[in-house]
């Protein structure tokens, strides 16, 4: 017995001693070695490697993809979305950076570190660099990634860090600096192939020379061991090399990189490889290569890939078969159509048989199948944009620019900014607006002159019958939009599926917006109050005949609450200013429309129309001369003899107008800029002749120019130097204002009559007296931008101050335990309640957390934003505590830091 617990003592001590051993860093024994790894390997790398992975699982779980595009082959989160993956990584990098401190052999702290004998350490540190990538810092992820090709240099560590080296050049747009890399990566991999081919050609020693080689040291030994980098290095390689092809355009070379990582990949990940088939398949047909992109479409089918990724794969290779001649497309499509699982995207796939019938001809069947596909679009505003914009072409072929314009505007009011046609469709309704506001208002003039020219029985009998159809309408849209809105909820209620859990709408935020953008798709932004569908507006019918499309005119009116028939009424012109009023608006709309049809849509036939419609009306208008010099250049280069015919009306009825002159002499207007020329010339003499002291001989010039040259570019600007000349010897300042009232009278709204009137009032009220004014911002306080700076919120109240500090905390722990950032509550000299935040490098990290917190809900973090806030260095803080200046500050940290 006493042998057996001696026995087990013994060995318990043995164990205890071997572990003791074990733990030191300093000695490069096996048991020193397995020891160390293990727990490195195990303990930090591992369980980092998975909160990363649990991180960006659920990342790209809710990461909604823009198939309309060609998807990133490496998908990061936005800024924001990083904010999410903070609490992970910062986890991940503390354990790394613990095991680091523990397990380094030798350790760190020696000071004499050159080499490490732990394996798992360089994976470490890529851990760390991946996680600083990830969070988008990527100025620590280039350090830590430069520290690892330095220190690392003997083994594949070398290789990955060059590589996470790219990706970092990729994500700050350094491109060049990317591809440069790549080809030193390049070198070195040929390097590693040419030894280990010239080790395979070597012949095999014999046993003696092996024996004897076995003496060397170890350390000779491993510096001659060529390097060895799996197929998962060349995999990641190849995708990163990929996606800088992608970048630059070379979409050839990026379909054979992708191409060459999907042949040599042992993938674990299905997903992953549904995704890059996915991007291989767009880059194949977009290429040329159909027989290709199908096939990869049908890889991803068969993938793991997310079901939103699967159907659109499905809808893709339809497509592309269609492409090929397969006459089956519509019906697969068809099949696709009632397929319950593809409820909800309905609208892609109705907005694909659109498309397919617009190659068709069959434009009528089209339109319906892309308002088929906007009315199902509840959640892809991206989608819905796409047919607003493929019906607003539609339209725009057709030269039905009214229609056209509304499409256009709703796309760009649904899609986001980085849609791919967004500055295109922006431009196109952006264009057509003024085209659609001049046709509507000539329309609308129109309708209200020949109203006003009835009785006013017959005005109110119009009147009636008018509020009549509106009352009618306004019934008729309440039902089209009752009907509307059920089947919306009814769309919504299934895409939804079983999440909903029997919740009412009205309990249901998510349906409720979703709701509210159905209304707007219908009513438009309406403002909430009673007869809301009116809008104000009141509607005339036009005066048209039988055989025409009749037009709805809407025209402003008075703000009711109900219509009646005085509000019907109010803007019809019914005295003589209101009918001149009335007849500008309309002579202006039809000029501008068409300028509009012949200079921007080179619409000749209307842009005719509308000038002779104007000239036809026979109104005084300033647009009479424009439109006739308009007609007779649109018909120059097609009808000799009508163009003939106006400039004959320019030179009989404008004969001294500038049109007129260019007609009769076509360098009129560049021998007038040289006289300008030569009149600015002059002008500038007599300004420095005034400077001089010589104001007679100002006074002799001006007032020739004045009397003699009416046409003088400079005129003005003389009757403002002569009357200033004059007044240089003249005792008597107010025998000048009778000139300076002719400046204000013959010259409004210009320089000289602003000049002018305030002389006037000089000479009426006397001269101020001269005060010498600093027109530059002084402050107490300094700007420093390299220096590190806290963050200040000023509290409401000195009760909740230490509850906010404490969810200020537990944010800062989730979300940048990294950084160490210290929070406590103190107080401005008048005893106001503040809470500081300490210390930030410089105001750019401040600001990222600052942005951080305005997009954290947790912690009740939102109600610390709505307070007042500030960023300050620790030398202008000992300012604001000594002057208590709050408000100067706050002036400062305006001009200076926002």
């Amino acid at each position: 017995m006493v042998n057996r617990r001696f026995l087990h003592t013994s060995g318990l001590i043995f164990v205890l001693l071997m572990i003791v051993i074990a733990c030191s860093t300093e000695k490069d024994a096996a048991i020193n070695r397995w020891y160390h790894q293990t727990t490195t390997k195990y303990n930090g790398y591992f369980n980092a490697n998975e909160l990363i992975k649990e991180a960006l699982n659920g990342y790209y779980d809710i990461r909604k993809e823009d198939y309309t595009t060609l998807l990133p082959i490496e998908p990061l989160p936005s800024e924001e979305e990083a904010i999410a993956l903070y609490s992970a990584l910062d986890t991940a990098v503390s354990k790394c950076t613990k095991v680091i401190a523990k397990h380094s052999m030798p350790s760190i702290e020696t000071g004499r570190k050159t080499e490490e004998f732990n394996k798992w350490m360089d994976d470490v540190w890529i851990t760390i660099g991946r996680s600083k990538y990830l969070k988008r810092d990527y100025e620590e992820a280039f350090k830590n990634f430069k520290y690892i090709t330095k220190f690392f240099k003997k083994g594949p560590a070398k290789f990955w860090g060059n590589l996470w080296i790219v990706r970092t050049h990729l994500q700050v747009g350094e491109y060049r600096q990317a591809e440069m890399l790549l080809k030193i990566i390049d070198r070195d991999m040929e390097e590693i192939q040419t030894q280990e081919k010239e080790k395979k050609d070597t012949p095999k020693k014999s046993k003696s020379k092996i024996i004897r080689k076995k003496n060397k040291k170890k350390s000779s030994k491993e510096s001659t061991k060529p390097v060895k980098l799996d197929k998962t290095f060349e995999y990641e390689l190849l995708k990163t090399k990929a996606s800088l092809a992608i970048i630059n355009e070379k979409y050839e070379d990026a379909q054979k990189f992708l191409s060459d990582a999907l042949d040599k990949a042992h993938f674990k990940n299905r997903k992953e490889k549904g995704r890059l088939y996915f991007i291989l398949a767009q880059l194949s047909i977009q290429n040329g290569d159909l027989k290709k992109g199908i096939d990869s479409y049908t890889k991803v089918i068969k993938s793991d890939a997310k079901y939103d990724m699967v159907f659109t794969a499905k809808l893709n290779r339809a497509m592309a078969n269609g492409a090929n001649g397969n006459l089956k497309i519509r019906k697969e499509l068809n099949k696709m159509l009632r397929d319950q699982k593809n409820f909800e995207f309905k609208d892609q796939i109705y907005y694909a048989l659109g498309d397919i019938e617009m190659s068709a001809g069959n434009k009528d069947v089209a339109l319906e199948d892309f308002t088929k596909s906007a009315f199902y679009s509840i959640t892809n505003e991206r989608q819905k944009g796409m047919s607003y914009e493929r019906m607003g072409d539609i339209f725009f072929t057709d030269k039905n620019y009214l229609k056209a314009q509304k499409y256009y505007d709703s796309c760009v009011t649904v899609v986001p900014e980085n849609y791919k046609h967004y500055g295109l469709v922006k431009n196109k309704a952006d264009k057509l607006k003024d085209l659609v506001v001049a046709l509507e208002t000539v329309s609308r003039e129109d309708s209200l002159q020949r109203i006003a020219k009835l009785s006013p029985e017959d005005q109110e009998k119009f009147a009636k019958k008018v509020k009549k159809q509106i009352e009618e309408e306004e019934q008729r849209q309440r039902e089209a939009a009752a009907v509307r809105m059920a089947q919306l909820q009814e769309i919504q209620n299934r895409s939804k599926g079983n999440t909903g859990g029997g919740k009412w709408y009205f309990y249901d935020a998510d349906q409720r917006n979703k709701g509210f953008d159905a209304f707007k798709s219908v009513w438009g932004q309406r403002t909430l109050e009673d007869n809301w569908r009116r809008s104000n507006k009141i509607m005339y019918a036009t005066f048209v005949e039988q055989d025409t499309d009749s037009v709805v005119v809407v025209a402003e009116a008075p703000v009711e609450d109900s219509l009646t028939i005085e509000s019907l009424l109010a803007d019809i012109p019914n005295s003589d200013s209101a009918i001149t009023a009335s007849q500008t608006r309309l002579m202006d709309a039809l000029y501008a429309s068409g300028r509009i049809y012949y200079s921007e849509l080179n619409e000749t036939d209307l842009a005719i129309k509308q000038l002779q419609d104007l000239l036809a009306r026979k109104l005084e208008s300033p647009n009479n001369l424009l439109s006739m010099y308009e007609l007779y250049k649109i018909y120059m280069p097609i009808d000799q003899t009508k163009s003939d015919y106006y400039k004959d009306m320019i030179l009989n009825n404008y004969p001294n107008s500038d049109f007129a002159n260019y007609i009769r002499d076509p360098d009129y207007f560049i021998k007038r800029k040289e006289r300008e020329k030569i009149d600015l010339e002059d002008f500038e003499k007599s300004l420095d002749r005034y400077r001089s002291g010589l104001y007679g001989l100002v006074q002799a010039k001006s007032n020739m120019i004045i009397t003699t040259e009416p046409n003088n570019a400079y005129r003005s600007k003389y009757m403002l130097l002569h009357v200033m000349a004059r007044g240089q010897n003249t005792e008597d300042k107010e025998e000048l204002l009778p000139e300076l009232r002719t400046i204000i009278e013959e010259y409004p709204n210009t320089d000289e009559a602003k000049r002018a009137t305030l002389m006037i009032n000089i000479i009426k009220t006397g001269y101020s007296k001269d005060i010498e004014l600093n027109f530059g911002k002084s402050s107490t306080y300094d700007y420093d931008a390299t220096a590190p700076v806290f963050l200040i919120i000023v509290l409401n109240s000195v009760d909740k101050s230490n509850e906010m500090k404490t969810n200020l905390s537990n944010f800062n722990r989730e979300f940048f335990s990294q950084e160490q950032i210290k929070t406590q509550v103190s107080q401005l000299s008048n005893n106001t309640p503040i809470i500081l935040i300490r210390e930030f490098d410089n105001d750019i990290k401040a600001k990222k957390y600052l942005a951080a917190l305005d997009k954290t809900k947790k912690y009740s973090i939102d109600e610390l934003t709505s307070l007042q806030h500030f960023l300050i260095t620790s030398t202008n803080y000992a300012k604001l505590i000594t002057t208590n200046d709050l408000k100067g500050y706050l002036d400062f940290y305006k001009d200076f830091y926002k």
